[in-house]
């Protein structure tokens, strides 16, 4: 006579992934909780210190990569010359990668040189006017210009510096950027300030005589 099978109990559960504790429940343990080893408790803390340790040099890892920083330079110091003219050029660049948003660069000219009020002749007395058919003056000395993926990349103001034979210090053409408005992106200004120097190149010759120099009698 054959004995009936032994009823059979529960199925026990396989055992957890060695990567994992489970708590009672049967759920992956916390491996930060209290009831995780101190071996596992260090260890996940020390991952976390890491990460957080990095966070800051991959925000600006990412900051780098998408900001773009205006800047503008000037030609180099040159005579002024006696007649004529000659032109010089101020440069608007950006670094960093290609923009996805436009912005504009207001651009103002300040110095000691003085600047013509007639946009396409010297006023009297003017040391430079604006050579540019690509620019118009805005609120006096200022040029707006835009900048961005859809424009060149530098781009350029052309002033004519008009010669003289007139004596006169030094004079300078200074350059600054700001932006109008608000630009979207991330736009910011590098070197905001350019000067370029009009070297003065007209000899002034004096001529002067001692009150004491006697001056010879030829009848004695």
């Amino acid at each position: 006579m054959i004995a009936p099978a032994r009823p059979r109990g529960p199925r026990r559960p396989s055992s957890p992934p060695d990567s994992f504790s489970t708590s009672p429940s049967g759920l992956p343990e916390n491996p930060s909780g209290p009831s995780a080893s101190p071996s596992r408790r260090r260890g996940f803390v020390s991952s976390l210190s890491a990460f957080l340790l990095l966070l800051p040099l991959l925000a600006g890892l990412t900051a780098g990569a998408e900001a773009q920083t205006v800047s503008i330079s000037a030609p180099a110091d040159a005579n002024e010359g006696s007649a004529g003219g000659r032109d010089i050029q101020f440069s608007l660049s950006h670094s960093g990668t290609t923009p996805t948003n436009d912005a504009i660069v207001r651009t103002c000219f300040t110095g000691t040189a003085t600047r013509s009020t007639s946009p396409a002749t010297f006023s009297a007395g003017s040391d430079y006017r604006l050579n540019d058919s690509g620019w118009t003056w805005t609120g006096g000395n200022c040029i707006n210009v835009p900048i961005g993926a859809n424009y060149v990349n530098p781009q350029t103001i052309t002033l004519r510096i008009v010669g003289d034979t007139t004596s006169e210090p030094d004079e300078t053409i200074i350059g600054t950027v700001s932006f109008r408005g608000t630009p979207g992106g991330t736009w910011s200004l590098g070197t905001s300030t350019a000067t370029h120097t009009i070297v003065e190149d007209d000899l002034t010759l004096t001529l002067s005589i001692p009150d004491d120099l006697a001056v010879e009698d030829d009848a004695n």
